[in-house]
């Protein structure tokens, strides 16, 4: 729903490396790899990624086994989020309107930013929908899956997730490398976990105005500093 780039309604295709393939990383959140390769094993014998049935077998017998029906999921979004979830019904057995994952994609209706609050900068994620009907898409998405909390649970400690990433010397030379982080992570989208997101995430920092983002690379310098001194005084310890 969320990293769907092909056309073909096809579920043999949905994790293909090559185009129109969908990459190793789960179309439904962009969280998690589809199933673990292995170096050297043949295709036909390499670990295959859950079907989920997104209607329930349990629900809507008659087509259970319909091929559209089937759709490969990480585990996560399989065993842990949607598990019994009713795609079209909400809780309260509202009838809800629901992507089709063959057909439609929330790509590019997505934000994340930088919300400063009382304890420090944190991730954000927006919905940008271009109509009423996406709109309610996207919210059963997001209900079903549970992708706000999976996706800003990754970033709750932000400055360490992304000290890795990018430059924290000047205001300059994190702009540069906000740049091309965003770049590299969206190419790179269908290849590991998260990199949808971190696109995101630098082209809402890239946003901030200069002050904002001077905050937050001197916030986020502070805590690697910090961290690395732990690390340094727990390892000094242990090889003392």
């Amino acid at each position: 729903m969320i990293l769907r780039t092909f056309q073909e309604s096809r579920p043999t295709l949905y994790s293909a490396q090559t185009s129109p393939g969908n990459g190793k990383v789960c179309g439904v959140c962009g969280t998690s790899v589809l199933a673990q390769y292995r170096n050297g094993v043949p295709d036909e014998q390499q670990w295959k990624a859950a079907f989920d049935h997104l209607l329930s077998e349990t629900d809507y017998p008659l087509i259970a086994l319909q091929p559209t029906n089937l759709l490969p999921t990480c585990k996560f979004c399989n065993s842990d989020a949607k598990l019994a979830k009713d795609v079209l019904h909400n809780a309260r057995k509202e009838r809800r309107l629901s992507f089709d994952p063959w057909k439609e994609s929330a790509f590019g209706l997505v934000q994340m930013g930088i919300d400063f609050h009382a304890t420090g900068p944190a991730a954000t994620i927006t919905f940008v929908p271009n109509n009423p009907v996406v709109a309610e898409k996207m919210e059963t998405w997001n209900a079903v899956y549970d992708i706000k909390q999976r996706v800003l649970g990754e970033f709750s400690s932000l400055g360490l997730k992304i000290s890795d990433d990018l430059d924290l010397d000047s205001l300059t030379d994190l702009r540069l490398s906000l740049f091309k982080q965003q770049r590299k992570r969206l190419a790179c989208m269908r290849v590991s976990p998260y990199n949808y997101w971190r696109a995101l995430l630098y082209a809402g920092m890239r946003a901030l105005r200069d002050d904002e983002l001077d905050q937050v690379r001197q916030l986020f310098q502070e805590v690697y500093a910090s961290e690395l001194a732990d690390c340094d005084a727990i390892f000094g310890d242990l090889l003392a």
